[in-house]
C-alpha cells in the first residue's frame, strides 16, 4: 500500500463551452427598453449599466465594483478590476461618456461606487439579475 496507483491514470478532458451572447437585434432593444424607461434617477443608472455591458463588455464584478473615480470624462478612459484582480483601462466613446456625464451630474457625487441601489448602497449581483430580467418580457417576446 506504499505505492499510489491513482497516479498514473489520465485526467478526464473537460469540454470547453462556448459563451452565451446577445445579437446585436436582441441588444439594441434591450438598450432601448432601458432608454425608453430612464425617466427617474434608477431608470438612468439602468440604462447607463445596459450602456456599459453592452458597449464595453466588461464582467459583471467589474462593472459592480466600479466607483466614481475610475472614470476619466476628459481623458474618456476607465479604470477597471478585471478577473484575476487584473488592473485594466479602456477608452469609453463618446456617446457612452454624455450618458455617464449626465448621470453622475444627477447624482453629485465624486467618490464611492459609481452604482447605487434604492438603499444607497453598492449594487449587488442580485439587483442586476433582477433588473434585466424585469427587461426581459418587454425585449424577449
Amino acid at each position: 500500500m506504499g505505492e499510489n496507483i491513482a497516479l498514473d491514470l489520465p485526467y478526464p478532458k473537460i469540454e470547453k463551452t462556448v459563451p452565451k451572447y446577445l445579437t446585436i437585434d436582441e441588444y439594441n432593444r434591450i438598450l432601448r427598453y432601458f432608454y425608453e424607461n430612464a425617466i427617474n434617477s434608477i431608470g438612468l443608472r439602468n440604462f447607463v449599466l445596459t450602456m456599459i455591458f453592452g458597449i464595453l463588455g466588461l464582467r459583471l464584478d467589474s462593472v459592480i465594483s466600479l466607483n466614481v473615480d475610475d472614470i476619466d470624462l476628459e481623458t474618456r478612459l476607465i479604470c477597471f478590476t478585471d478577473k484575476g484582480k487584473k488592473e485594466r483601462m479602456l477608452i469609453v466613446p463618446r456617446i457612452l461618456c454624455i450618458v455617464l456625464s449626465q448621470y453622475l451630474e444627477l447624482h453629485d457625487k465624486k467618490q464611492g461606487p459609481l452604482f447605487l441601489s434604492i438603499r444607497n448602497k453598492r449594487v449587488s449581483q442580485r439587483t442586476l439579475q433582477d433588473i434585466f430580467r424585469q427587461a426581459g418580457p418587454f425585449c424577449f417576446w
